[in-house]
């Protein structure tokens, strides 16, 4: 413990400051608590106290009026629709994950609350989930997903991903649209898990061959059945398909000679027949890929 003392000397904290922000709280196998300057430590020695210390995650505190509303509304409480804390013209949810418990919420929801010029409520499902409430009207401008996700991943050491759902004005939609959007964020990190911030648009072939029969996977998966056991063709023509069909893009995601990718294409085509160069077969070709994938991770 000495030891370790020394290595972060520069980041111990004594305890009259420890309710300042930006404070990480450990507890040593001693059952000592520690407390160290976030600002002072880098992410890779956040990751090395996580393991070899215990972190103290602040119990959560008095909920807000709003934050109360909307977790019982999204879980079907719908006595409460005519007693909206806040109200707006429109309504919007980001839902979120992160891969790892925050030591203080309160911090983070400021730093959320800092990336949207429409006022907000935060709402936790547990430690790593949750939702943002956004309370839109006709002048508010678009916000910046990207940004927010890259700025809370790199002050809080976290991994977040984000799905920004649809808006809506009539609050007796929420018992519909959230379970709908919450089961749409699964299924994107199931099939896009290296995707920080989930867009709709790119999910429709996985969430159209989520809802299709197993039958009817089976029958058009057929298509393909051949070339079931070559992985590494299915995935460079998968590749191919989210470059848009541009060979020297996906040469470059591949590492590979793009000469070596158009043989690769070529001989995909020979084999099933579905030429991936025509721009309807090459959306079919999506499409059966997404039932693949479902079919796999079912």
């Amino acid at each position: 413990m000495e030891q370790l003392r020394k290595l972060l000397n520069h980041a111990l904290l004594k305890t009259d400051d420890q309710h300042k922000k930006n404070v990480l709280k450990y507890e040593t196998v001693n059952g000592e608590t520690i407390f160290l300057n976030r600002d002072h430590l880098t992410r890779d020695q956040i990751n090395l106290l996580n393991v070899f210390l215990t972190p103290i995650v602040e119990t959560a505190r008095n909920e807000s009026d709003a934050q109360k509303f909307w977790k019982a509304l999204v879980n079907g409480d719908k006595s409460l629709i005519n007693h909206a804390p806040i109200t707006a013209p429109f309504y919007q949810f980001v839902h979120f994950s992160i891969n790892s418990d925050i030591q203080n919420n309160e911090e983070f929801e400021e730093a959320v609350e800092n990336f949207f010029t429409t006022e907000i409520t935060v709402v936790w499902n547990t430690k790593r989930s949750g939702f943002i409430v956004l309370y839109i009207t006709e002048d508010d401008i678009e916000n910046d997903n990207e940004a927010m996700v890259e700025a809370i991943m790199s002050d809080f050491f976290v991994k977040m991903t984000i799905f920004q759902g649809n808006k809506f004005s009539n609050l007796e939609e929420v018992i519909s649209l959230y379970p709908w959007e919450e089961n749409t964020l699964t299924l994107a990190r199931n099939f896009s898990p290296n995707n920080s911030v989930i867009k709709k648009e790119k999910l429709i072939p996985y969430i159209l061959a989520n809802e299709v029969s197993d039958l009817t996977k089976k029958m058009l998966t057929e298509t393909i059945s051949s070339l079931r056991e070559d992985k590494e063709l299915l995935k460079t023509i998968k590749v191919f398909l989210e470059c848009n069909l541009n060979t020297t893009l996906a040469a470059k995601e591949l590492f590979m000679h793009r000469n070596s990718l158009q043989y690769r294409i070529e001989k995909f085509i020979e084999r099933s027949g579905i030429d991936i160069k025509q721009f309807q077969q090459a959306a079919a070709l999506h499409i059966l890929i997404a039932l693949e994938e479902t079919m796999e991770n079912n």
